[in-house]
């Protein structure tokens, strides 16, 4: 092997390594966010380690993973989300149960967060949280 092949063959070795290091790098550069609960206007969350529950107005959640964001402090979780209607439930009632989307972002102790029902694509709501806050919700009466 001539050293002009040589080195060209060392220098496309030494480019794969890094580019597998910097891509393995950034799949695991998710963070599992710190148990706890963060609450605002119309919603409180609970993190919990591999789940999640979300309390709104006349509705609930789950996202029955780990809540994990990005380096950013970005997450988009799947999850499911109930709608919840006024007086006690009947135990034959069907739930209201759909999957959804849950996205958004922390930034310190804020989290800004898009609530999406997949059928129909419909947003249920946009939230902002404060951790250890009080959740602020009202339930169907």
């Amino acid at each position: 092997m001539t050293k002009a092949v040589l080195i060209v063959t060392l220098a496309l070795i030494l480019s794969s390594v890094v580019f597998a290091i910097t891509f393995l790098n950034h799949e695991d550069s998710r963070v599992r966010v710190q148990n706890g609960t963060w609450g605002g206007p119309h919603i409180g969350l609970e993190i919990t380690g591999n789940r999640s529950t979300i309390e709104f107005d006349c509705a609930h959640g789950t996202i029955d993973q780990p809540f994990e964001i990005d380096s950013a402090g970005v997450f988009d979780l799947p999850g499911k989300y109930v709608k919840e209607s006024a007086g006690p439930a009947r135990q034959d009632a069907n739930n209201d149960e759909h999957v959804a989307r849950y996205a958004g972002r922390i930034k310190g102790k804020e989290m800004s967060l898009t609530v999406r029902i997949i059928d129909g694509n419909q947003v249920v709501g946009r939230f902002t949280l404060t951790r250890g806050a009080v959740p602020r919700v009202a339930k169907c009466g």
